[in-house]
């Protein structure tokens, strides 16, 4: 057998300091391709804001040894005035209405010509301009004639902001303004101009350009901007439609054991939850206010003002929630009359004809409970609303019944009408309760005034935040587009039994280590993922050496902060018959030497990204 030795378990683990990890992709793309990809894979394309994000991504390509030109998320595009996304539908900030010779490179802003098309000219000329209000949802012609940059100050300070156009129709009624209203020349500045813009919307602060650039003078096609580790990373523009080599970022906050990821795609709640499954390891639960800030902080950084989903949804659950007791998709049966779920309440009763319908959980009834030593159900004849049937079948047998199959319910059925007096109906143990993905357990809540109010039998309902309100949550139908929150915990429990040996090699074959508990806040951590064990102790990465007669953690440090049992050192000086490991016990969580050729569940721990 392998000898594991103190030195032999050094572990080396990268830590990044900043609060996003960038991706070198080493695929040519053009912009667009790259930005797509960037976006279904991680955040966006890389938006760089000063020296220090530069340096990252310099630092990025020389580990990659990578001298190419690479993609950032920079492009020179064509944008209104007006930037609120609210004041466009689908693709209106879109619509477009050039000349046939337009755009042609004379400059960066736009006017409208007498016949309604639109041309590009130098922004210090002199033109009439169009106003839109607000407040009157109508456009203001503007006489006097003045630069692009003058015409929307002038606009900002009296109305809204220069006009935007967002189709066809609003094109007619300003051409229309501009024949009946404005003197020669019949031309007049709109909002549309051209500028640099990150593909995440951030806002374009510190430009770093090589010497001379940006030199391209575009016309009918776009232009992007690459960086690349010669001359510091300067940028260089080029067209968008060239094939480069590009770097992604994914936002990351991490606190404590987990990392908080961002994700800008808007998803149903059900979308966003296997989205976060595949990639992470769920969407966010949040068990008190600090991880609730942790979540605001993401959100500002982003400067997002959207709601995003987080991983809670109001479920229809069993009472007897061990997923040992359900096979394959057992938990998922259901037997709803055709008028059910209607909203009537948060419980479940079945009827004689083996119907399922939902009531007021206050409401007097029979019920059955589960008896998991007879493994048989077991009918009450005397009436309780559910919460005491739940508490009654918990201390006289099991739990409210679960039906996990049409055989259940058959038989579940056949006692209501065989056993129970009129009304011929009984609580099960099918309720509706706030859940979070991840089934941790629901300990905290910061609903908005009012909230949660949605209530539909025949919908789920999910639940969001966002960064007004100091983040409070509210409920919505989980069929609803938003943008959505993932964590990665860096915590892994293997529901497997293993040795302790077994179990190491096993996490370091996953490319993670067994865990080491060096602090209260890692001890706290491990107490919350040992509570879903499926073995009444769980191996550490804690070991005893019977050389020099120390416990130490296989990342290479000696024991300082411990959580002995007392009695925990039983059976040390049996060198010669095994090696003793540590476990945390499930029942107190306190720590005590096991043979290592004893089975149990482990806990991994992922190593901390690099950039």
């Amino acid at each position: 057998m392998e000898r594991i030795t103190l030195m032999s378990v050094l572990l080396t683990v990268v830590v990044s300091s900043s609060p996003r990890q960038y991706h070198f992709v080493n695929q040519n793309m053009s912009w667009t391709e790259a930005q797509r990809y960037c976006r279904e894979k991680y955040t966006d394309l890389v938006s760089i804001n000063d020296m220090n994000e530069q340096n990252d991504i310099n630092q990025l390509l020389q580990r990659e040894n990578r001298t190419d030109r690479v993609w950032i998320g920079l492009q020179d595009a064509w944008v209104w005035s007006l930037n609120n996304s609210d004041f466009y539908r689908g693709n209106e900030s879109q619509f477009r209405k050039w000349d046939p010779t337009q755009p042609n490179g004379d400059g960066d802003c736009i006017y409208m010509n007498s016949d309604g098309q639109w041309h590009d000219m130098d922004c210090k000329t002199q033109t009439h301009f169009i106003c839109y209000n607000g407040s009157s949802k109508g456009f203001v012609p503007v006489q006097e004639q003045k630069n692009w940059t003058d015409a929307q100050n002038y606009c900002r300070q009296n109305h809204t902001d220069l006009a935007s156009v967002r189709n066809e129709m609003e094109n007619n009624q300003i051409q229309n303004i501009i024949n009946q209203t404005l003197t020669s020349p019949n031309q007049a500045w709109i909002g549309l101009h051209r500028s640099w813009n990150w593909s995440d919307n951030s806002n374009f602060i510190s430009p770093l350009w090589s010497s001379g650039e940006p030199n391209e003078k575009a016309t009918n096609y776009s232009i992007c901007a690459s960086t690349g580790i010669s001359d510091k990373g300067g940028w260089k523009d080029e067209r968008c439609s060239d094939q480069h080599l590009f770097v992604c970022y994914d936002v990351v906050v991490s606190s404590s054991l987990r990392q908080y990821h961002f994700v800008n795609q808007n998803m149903s709640w059900t979308e966003a939850q296997r989205y976060c499954r595949e990639k992470y390891t769920d969407l966010v639960s949040i068990n008190d206010m600090n991880e609730q800030n942790d979540i605001n902080q993401l959100l500002q950084r982003e400067n997002r003002t959207d709601r995003v989903w987080i991983g809670l949804q109001d479920a229809w659950v069993w009472s007897l929630n061990n997923s040992d007791f359900y096979r394959g998709n057992e938990s998922q049966f259901r037997k709803w009359d055709p008028t059910q779920p209607n909203g009537d309440g948060d419980c479940i009763y079945m009827n004689n004809d083996g119907q399922w319908h939902d009531m007021d959980c206050k409401t007097q009834k029979h019920f059955i409970c589960y008896n998991g030593i007879s493994k048989g159900f077991v009918p009450v004849q005397e009436k309780k609303n559910w919460t005491d049937a739940q508490n009654y079948c918990r201390q006289n047998h099991t739990d409210l019944a679960s039906v996990r199959n049409e055989m259940e319910n058959n038989q579940t059925q056949n006692i209501i009408n065989q056993n129970l007096t009129s009304d011929h109906q009984a609580w099960i143990g099918l309720h509706r309760s706030w859940n979070w993905s991840d089934n941790s357990n629901f300990i905290f809540n910061l609903w908005s005034s009012g909230e949660p109010n949605s209530r539909d039998g025949n919908k789920s309902i999910c639940a969001s935040t966002g960064i007004s309100g100091e983040g409070r949550w509210t409920d919505e139908p989980c069929s609803d587009q938003h943008l959505f929150v993932c964590y990665d915990d860096k915590l892994v429990l293997i529901r497997e039994n293993k040795t302790w040996y077994e179990a190491l090699r096993y996490c370091r074959d996953m490319n993670m280590d067994l865990v080491s508990v060096d602090s209260e806040q890692m001890q706290q951590r491990v107490m919350e993922v040992t509570s879903s064990a499926l073995s009444d102790h769980v191996w550490l990465g804690l070991r005893h050496s019977c050389t020099v007669g120390i416990w130490f953690w296989v990342n290479g440090q000696t024991v300082c902060y411990d959580q002995w049992a007392s009695g925990y050192d039983t059976g040390l000086d049996d060198c010669d018959m095994t090696v003793r490991s540590g476990v945390i016990r499930k029942n107190d969580t306190r720590w005590i030497s096991r043979p290592e050729t004893d089975r149990y569940n482990f806990i991994c721990i992922k190593p901390q990204p690099s950039h």
